[in-house]
């Protein structure tokens, strides 16, 4: 293969997800490192190399678009291609989501469901898979983050859910996904997430009631998975026996060992009255930077190894979501990996 073909409308996302990623590389990144740098320091080796290519692709989409035998790119513009893909599928299918949201009518979401199957091709393809894709500059591979950031921090507190004010709220659980992963794409860092589900809720119901459940269970155990968390990211109350936690800047083994500390803390928790001590389910889904998944794709693939998980019970299921965006691969995990 000497060449990757693709379709009219693949040319059409390739494009825009080229034009949108010069825009962020010429207004806004090449801005900053000129005025850091001035105007005697230049421009690091990497970024020169990356635009260049980026040129280079933008420049053969556009000559092969009026080729005899359809659009194509040739095969040595390939890591620049799957960087180019994954970054404006991320964004274009983010997109798509949120307009998915407000359409009723059938003819308008199966249109917006064959868009994202247009840009998902692209990533299923046997080019992507064995490619290694071009590294994507970021402002902190070249400079320090003293004075660029330009953002006051965080406020120390936080809103916590109303009901029991222990954990942080559902609302803010979208946004805060977000800003993390976007944090730590710029430091190449993965991003844990995980969703926590109690075991047997319930029969726990029927058996004490829920407004007993509500007192003696609930809180301790959110107790538990607020001290298991803090300092190693954020929790949130979910629902009423679901809660969700991210982690910056956690692999496999950082993600699975705070797993299994949350495990081992309930089970050394007090819970009065309760005919059982309580367990719960974890699913993990371990983001790594750049991966083409939106943010909804990512929580959802979190929830699939979590409900792989409810299926053992009192057990961690893993899912690593890196550059492919076919279904899940779950795995069961009783204990860390040797």
């Amino acid at each position: 293969m000497k060449r990757i073909e693709i379709t009219p409308a693949q040319r059409l996302r390739i494009e825009a997800a080229a034009a949108d990623l010069n825009n962020y590389l010429e207004e806004s990144l090449k801005r900053r490192l000129t005025s850091a740098f001035g105007s005697h320091g230049g421009l690091p080796r990497q970024f020169v190399e990356f635009t260049d290519q980026l040129s280079a692709l933008r420049a053969a989409i556009t000559d092969s678009a009026g080729q005899s035998g359809g659009p194509f790119v040739k095969l040595a513009l390939a890591p620049i291609l799957a960087t180019v893909s994954a970054y404006g599928r991320r964004r274009f299918v983010t997109d798509l989501e949120k307009n998915r949201e407000r359409a009723l009518a059938p003819e308008v979401l199966a249109k917006l469901d064959g868009a994202k199957a247009v840009v998902d091709a692209l990533l299923e393809s046997e080019w992507y898979r064995e490619t290694t894709p071009l590294r994507l500059p970021r402002e902190r591979d070249f400079m320090t983050q003293v004075q660029s950031d330009g953002m006051p921090p965080p406020p120390s507190r936080r809103p916590l859910d109303d009901k029991f004010a222990i954990l942080l709220r559902a609302s803010d659980l979208p946004n805060d996904l977000r800003i993390m992963r976007e944090e730590c794409d710029d430091r190449r860092a993965p991003v844990a997430i995980a969703f926590v589900d109690v075991d047997g809720l319930k029969a726990l119901n029927q058996a004490m009631g829920e407004t007993q459940v509500d007192a003696f269970v609930l809180p301790p155990l959110m107790r538990s998975i607020e001290r298991s968390t803090f300092g190693h990211g954020s929790a949130y109350r979910h629902g009423g026996d679901e809660f969700v936690i991210l982690s910056p800047s956690a692999d496999t083994n950082v993600g699975l060992a705070l797993m299994f500390r949350l495990q081992r803390d309930l089970e050394r928790t007090t819970f009065e009255g309760v005919p059982q001590q309580p367990s719960v389910s974890m699913g993990l889904c371990v983001v790594n930077p750049d991966s083409p998944l939106t943010d909804r794709e990512t929580l959802r693939w979190a929830v699939s190894a979590k409900k792989e998980a409810k299926t053992v019970r009192n057990i961690v299921a893993l899912v690593q979501a890196d550059r492919m965006i076919g279904k899940p691969e779950i795995k069961l995990c009783r204990s860390m990996p040797a």
